[in-house]
């Protein structure tokens, strides 16, 4: 009977633990990102666009990839974080010179790592950035509820750009 109930229990404990091992095996594949933005302009403030709601869906989307994800500072310019970068534009639709309550959106994600590599025929060392994806695209879209939609396109790029980089790293 003892050997039949410490059989159950590694099962069971094999059963739950599976998806916090696959979550682990995910996070193992990808080392750290680290995702930013620009600061915001007048533009982006009629346009009712953020760079922080942005990164906030990034971190999200890279998260539910099962990618780690930490603040950007100084400090995550090591070798050791692959950056995501998130650069949107925004310009306010005029009409007959009267606002449209439309902007044009101009939306960029880069996924890049910094490194240090070696010149062939100098023998010097550089710094250099390996860039792994870069989506992008333009849309035309009412202020009001062009938050939502930009961070959906984010969203799309990002789980592209996550698919590109597990391709390039087998």
């Amino acid at each position: 009977m003892a050997r039949f109930s410490t059989v159950v229990l590694a099962l069971a404990l094999t059963s739950a633990s599976t998806p916090a091992l696959a979550q682990t095996a995910a996070s193992a594949a990808f080392p750290v990102h680290s995702a930013y933005g620009e600061t915001d302009d007048d533009n982006m403030a009629a346009c009712k666009v953020t760079h922080a709601s942005s990164v906030a869906a990034t971190e999200r989307t890279l998260r539910s990839n099962g990618i780690r994800t930490v603040t950007h500072t100084e400090n995550t310019l090591s070798r050791d974080v692959v950056l995501a970068y998130i650069n949107i534009n925004a310009l306010p639709v005029r009409q007959g010179g009267k606002e449209t309550g439309a902007c044009a959106y101009s939306i960029n994600y880069e996924l890049y790592d910094n490194t240090n590599f070696t010149n062939p025929v100098t023998k010097g060392s550089h710094f250099g950035k390996v860039m792994y994806c870069n989506q992008g695209g333009l849309l035309v879209w009412s202020a009001a509820t062009a938050q939502a939609q930009v961070n959906k396109d984010l969203q799309n790029y990002v789980s592209a750009c996550v698919k590109e980089y597990t391709a390039s790293k087998n």
